[in-house]
């Protein structure tokens, strides 16, 4: 009697100090949390008594002495789970390399962590009110709804933030989606009409290049009278490529001057303003005048909007951080979930090592779909990302280590990631590589302004990807673009499907390419690409060390242009290397050729190598002062009417017969991109 209350002490006392691991589910080896938006977090988590969050499973998870002795996972039921706050993991949430943490769906299930409000049809009523039905135009005064945002359970709509490539707000705008579509403040021009363009300019504000740092507004002379109607224009905001293509912002309007038809700006620009640039104004609610644009009253908290269809899917971004942050968080996976509706980034990951986000949807988020700070052995894998306002994925410089070339060994593959840079328009890629050692492989990429990858760091590996539809609204511009770096060293850029990268229509700089080396940009190498119906192939501005052989190209206006710049003050490009012991150990060894340095007056372009490559129907390759050039090769053309193809109708780009090239070798476009098998790693 005794032994038996002394072991029923015992149960006891385990029960107080680690629920967790009394009342979690075990199969096998196996422990098992539930989570239902049916669930209470005061429920031992079990599937007949879940969770109703996942920070309640991720707090019973730290506690229970078997985490990284089993394999724990956290299953959720089909449903929305709302967050208001970031979801945050750290040391005390990893698992071990055979027993990882695990955040699934249930099979079969749609589970959605969500930082946004959904709409029902019922909130949208007519619009009645006298003074806001004159400012709409009369023939859609009966299709505009209106949504109190009260009606939301918001007391106001935040304000309206700006974007310019050189200025990061914490987070992007609120925005508006029909069904999976992401709507347009109402506009003037609408989409798909030219532009507006600046008048003679009155004051070029700031321009951070010349010194300026003051933040001073610009002013111009507008050349369309239509802004005079408006009502409200303190509502107002402006598009611009105000002084470069490659660089837009906006800027809501401070004031006009009506007498002298002047505008002047609320905001800077970062290279300021000219004359005859394009731009647009938006959220003009008197221009609200086609299907699927809105207009946000922020002084009543209204929007206004004119459905797209009859539907019931409407949908509000809301949240203000990142949704998931894991740091120094290990072994921790996510898998099958749908993350949506934040206006920050939706995951930042630092230290740690195999995080995973495998299966997932990643959309409706208003900055970067996911930051890679820092650790190793990340893993991106089958996810689909889209309508994101700032870049797909980022691995940073510390992923791996760059001082001792310890590998990073991330890896982003067999991803589709699209509609990528729909605030930020400029310079957010899909697709960032740093780091040391790490790779993309098998994504597809599409849909973009402006660039789609930047491959930097050390040892990074692009291969097998799909790249169209980028590059549609700039000029000195690449889908694959680098700029400076001296320290990015053994890349590989090799096996990738480029086409449809946009044709340009006005060369006003250097103008469009799918693979653009700028600003000495150096020491990589491209080969086994497939370049096909894109304006420009590869470009060379001022490099060395490039090896670029084995391409393909189909159907390009300029295969390749290569062209030399003097060093003269690219202090940028040497610093990074600076900062590492190049010319010693490891470094030496590995890449000798870092050591080579040119003076300030010297030109950086030498050591380029560009040979066996093809070119098929295609005009001229430029080579403007090949300087620097060894082993230079004339392209091996082809015309249109040569048949050496085995099916050029359905891309197979396979040579009938040997082209005369030797050590020629693309692959076939059927291993490229997604993979139609999901990815899985042990």
């Amino acid at each position: 009697m005794k032994k038996i209350g002394i072991l029923l002490a015992i149960i006891f006392a385990v029960s107080v100090l680690t629920p967790a691991a009394i009342l979690a589910e075990e199969t096998g080896s196996v422990q098992r949390y539930y989570v239902s938006i049916n669930g209470n977090d005061s429920n031992p988590g079990t599937e007949s008594a879940p969770f109703a969050t996942i920070t309640a499973a991720r707090d019973s998870i730290r506690s229970n002495p078997l985490r990284g002795q089993s394999r724990i996972e956290v299953i959720f039921d089909s449903g929305h789970y709302y967050i208001n706050d970031a979801i945050s993991f750290d040391e005390s949430d990893s698992g071990a390399k055979d027993a990882p943490v695990v955040y699934k769906a249930k099979d079969g299930a749609e589970v959605y962590i969500d930082g946004g409000t959904p709409i029902a049809k019922s909130i949208l009523k007519p619009v009645t009110d006298e003074e806001t039905l004159e400012r709409i135009q009369p023939q859609v005064r009966d299709k505009v709804k209106v949504i109190d945002v009260k009606d939301l359970g918001l007391d106001s709509i935040a304000p309206h933030e700006m974007m310019d490539n050189r200025y990061t707000p914490k987070n992007a705008p609120v925005k508006l989606f029909e069904g999976d579509k992401d709507l347009t403040l109402a506009r003037f021009p609408n989409i798909g009409e030219p532009l507006l363009r600046t008048g003679k300019v009155v004051e070029t504000g700031s321009n951070y290049e010349l010194g300026d740092l003051d933040q001073r507004p610009g002013a111009f002379i507008y050349l369309d009278d239509r802004i005079e109607s408006w009502k409200n224009i303190e509502d107002v905001w402006m598009w611009g490529q105000w002084y470069w293509a490659w660089a837009p912002s906006t800027t809501n309007i401070g004031r006009l001057d009506t007498e002298n038809d002047v505008l002047y700006t609320g905001l800077w620009s970062s290279w300021g303003y000219q004359g005859n640039k394009p731009y647009y104004y938006y959220n003009v609610l008197e221009e609200l005048d086609i299907p699927g644009e809105y207009y946000m009253d922020r002084e009543n908290n209204k929007i206004y909007v004119y459905p797209e269809t009859d539907t019931d899917d409407f949908y509000l971004t809301k949240h203000e951080d990142t949704m998931v942050k894991t740091d120094g968080t290990s072994h921790i996976r996510f898998e099958n979930l749908t993350f949506q509706g934040t206006r920050g980034a939706c995951f930042d990951i630092v230290g740690g090592e195999d995080v995973r986000v495998d299966g997932c949807t990643i959309r409706y988020i208003g900055k970067k779909g996911m930051w890679v700070r820092s650790g190793k052995d990340h893993k991106i894998i089958n996810n689909e990302m889209y309508l994101l306002g700032s870049g797909g994925i980022d691995i940073g410089a510390e992923v791996g280590d760059k001082a001792t070339l310890t590998s990073g060994n991330t890896v982003i593959e067999n991803n589709h990631i699209h509609d990528f840079s729909t605030w930020v328009t400029s310079y957010s890629e899909a697709i960032s590589l740093d780091g040391v050692g790490n790779s993309a492989r098998y994504n597809t990429i599409h849909g973009a302004d402006h660039m789609s990858a930047e491959i930097n760091g050390i040892m990074s590996i692009f291969e097998y990807n799909e790249i169209y539809n980028v590059v549609r609204d700039t000029d000195d511009a690449g889908a694959v673009y680098m700029f400076t770096r001296g320290d990015s060293r053994g890349c590989h850029i090799r096996y990738n499907y480029f086409h449809g990268v946009s044709k340009r229509s006005e060369k006003t700089s250097t103008g469009t390419w799918t693979v653009y080396f700028d600003g000495f940009n150096s020491a990589k190498e491209t080969y086994g690409n497939i370049f096909k119906d894109v304006t420009g192939g590869i470009h060379i501005n001022g490099g060395n060390l490039h090896n670029i052989y084995s391409n393909l190209f189909i159907d390009v206006d300029t295969p390749m242009w290569l062209h030399f710049v003097n060093s003269v003050g690219n202090e940028a490009f040497w610093k990074p290397l600076d900062e590492l012991p190049y010319n010693e150990g490891i470094w030496a060894e590995t890449f000798p050729t870092a050591s080579i340095r040119v003076q300030d007056a010297e030109r950086t372009y030498f050591g380029n190598k560009e040979y066996n490559n093809i070119a098929y129907d295609c005009g001229k390759s430029y080579l403007e002062d090949p300087h620097g050039l060894n082993d230079l090769e004339e392209i091996k053309c082809f015309d249109a009417s040569d048949d050496i193809f085995v099916d050029i109708d359905h891309n197979d780009w396979t040579f009938k017969t040997d082209p005369g090239v030797p050590g020629f070798y693309v692959p076939c476009v059927d291993e490229i991109g997604l993979r139609q098998e999901r990815i899985v790693y042990e």
